[in-house]
C-alpha cells in the first residue's frame, strides 16, 4: 500500500473514530462538526481539577459570546484522576447540577473557585454550598451525589474521550478538528468556526 493511501485510509479511520464516538455523546450530538439545527460544534473535554483548563475557560467563552446561537458549546467531563483526585467528584456535582438545569452557573463556579475546594480538607461542603450559590434546590443536589447514574455519566464522557485519543485537558474539537489546549483554542477556534459558518 502506497504512502498516500496508508494516509487516506488512516484519515478516514479517525473521521469514523470521531463520528462514532461522538455520536454516543449524552446530549445528542450525531455529527462532530454540526448539531441537528446546523450549529458550529465545540466539543470541550475539560478537568474542573486541571489548572490549563481554568485559564482556557475564558478564553472559550470569549470566543462563543462572539457567535450566539450560530455555535452550540458541549462540555465532556474528562477527570484525569491520577493527577487531579478531586475532579471526579466536581464533574459529579456538575452533573447534579445539569438534572436541575443549572449546569452553566455551577461549571462557572467550579473553575472561579478552583483553588478554593482543590486545596479545602472538606471539598464535598464546598460543592454544596456553591450548590445553593447556583440556585439549586439544596436537597435534590445531595441525594444526586452518591447516585451510580450521575457517576456513571462521568464514565461515559471518559470512555468517549478515550476512543477519542483525548490524552490532555482541555481538549477541544472545533467544527470536528481537534485543539490540544487554551494556546491552541486562542490561536485557532475563532478561525475555525469564522471557516465553518462560510461553508
Amino acid at each position: 500500500m502506497s504512502p498516500s493511501v496508508k494516509r487516506a485510509v488512516s484519515g478516514l479511520a479517525i473521521l469514523f473514530v470521531l463520528v462514532s464516538a461522538v455520536a454516543l455523546g449524552r446530549r445528542g450530538i450525531e455529527d462532530p462538526a454540526r448539531d441537528a439545527e446546523g450549529r458550529v460544534l465545540v466539543i470541550e473535554y475539560s478537568d474542573y481539577q486541571c489548572p490549563a483548563c481554568a485559564r482556557a475557560h475564558p478564553v472559550l467563552k470569549g470566543i462563543l459570546q462572539g457567535y450566539g446561537d450560530k455555535v452550540r458549546w458541549v462540555h465532556k467531563h474528562y477527570p484525569l484522576e491520577l493527577n487531579h483526585p478531586r475532579a471526579r467528584s466536581a464533574s459529579v456535582a456538575a452533573v447534579c447540577a445539569e438534572r436541575q438545569g443549572r449546569f452553566e452557573a455551577y461549571h462557572e463556579l467550579l473553575f472561579s473557585r478552583q483553588k478554593d475546594w482543590v486545596e479545602s480538607k472538606d471539598p464535598g461542603a464546598r460543592f454544596k454550598t456553591y450548590a445553593r450559590e447556583a440556585g439549586l434546590d439544596a436537597r435534590a443536589f445531595e441525594a444526586c451525589l452518591p447516585d451510580p447514574e450521575a457517576d456513571g455519566r462521568v464514565s461515559a464522557d471518559i470512555r468517549e474521550g478515550d476512543r477519542l485519543r483525548v490524552q490532555s485537558t482541555p481538549t477541544f474539537f472545533v467544527h470536528g478538528e481537534r485543539l490540544a489546549g487554551g494556546r491552541q483554542l486562542q490561536e485557532k477556534g475563532a478561525l475555525l468556526i469564522e471557516r465553518a459558518l462560510r461553508k
